[in-house]
């Protein structure tokens, strides 16, 4: 069963303290240079906050707002295809969620939720280990006389075909279930995006399936 300890304010000092001073925030919320500035004074508030939030199963609505800049793929862009969609969160929705994440990366390590055999999104990974792997096979089977056949499979817009009632279900079969399981639905629901261009902005658009781009619990959720 997964458990979540309060967070304190060494953890938040130590999270801010992480943070990129060049990290793109919305323009509306703290840029992550002042939390750094400020981070002894705001450390033990924003874990008091947290550990608020969370003992409610709540994930603060204006943490959830995401800001999309759309980047062009190629020189001259006709299209919306031809635009990459970049997310911005708040730098403060980070923070609460490396402290999530710490939490349910420990469990899921520590239990071998996820196959040896998964290299993306997590440490000590990488696409060198998994071309290493599959080489390995190949160099395996011809030895033994074998011939290798490899399937390469590409699901386009993966982040946002996620069900989250899936992966709630995901979740709650693998041990996160009851109190500790609480946060994730909020953290899940209710998100609005809105997508800026020079200096105009768009009216918000309600987010319903998909996992959040740009956010630091969206890659390991997708693994999930």
């Amino acid at each position: 069963m997964f458990t979540f300890p309060q967070t304190c304010a060494d953890e938040i000092r130590q999270i801010i303290a992480s943070l990129k001073c060049k990290t793109a925030s919305t323009s509306y919320e703290i840029p992550a240079k002042f939390l750094k500035i400020s981070a002894s004074s705001l450390s033990s508030r924003l874990s008091e906050f947290f550990n608020k939030c969370m003992a409610k199963g709540e994930f603060l609505n204006l943490l959830k707002i995401a800001q999309i800049t759309p980047i062009p793929k190629i020189t001259s862009p006709k299209s919306p295809n031809d635009y990459r969609p970049i997310s911005i969160l708040p730098t403060l929705s980070k923070v609460c969620e490396k402290v999530i994440y710490s939490r349910l990366y420990s469990f899921v390590t520590s239990n071998c939720i996820l196959s040896p055999q998964q290299y993306g999104f997590r440490t000590n990974h990488s696409t060198e280990l998994a071309i290493a792997a599959i080489y390995d096979d190949m160099i395996c089977n011809k030895d033994n006389k074998l011939i290798t056949c490899t399937l390469f499979l590409e699901l386009s817009k993966a982040f946002d075909c996620v069900d989250h009632k899936i992966l709630l279900e995901k979740l709650f079969y693998y041990g996160v279930k009851g109190k500790p399981l609480k946060p994730l639905p909020s953290y899940l629901d209710n998100r609005f995006q809105c997508t800026e261009i020079g200096d105009t902005m768009s009216s918000f658009l309600n987010v319903t399936c998909g996992l959040p781009q740009g956010s630091v619990l969206g890659p390991f959720l997708f693994l999930i």
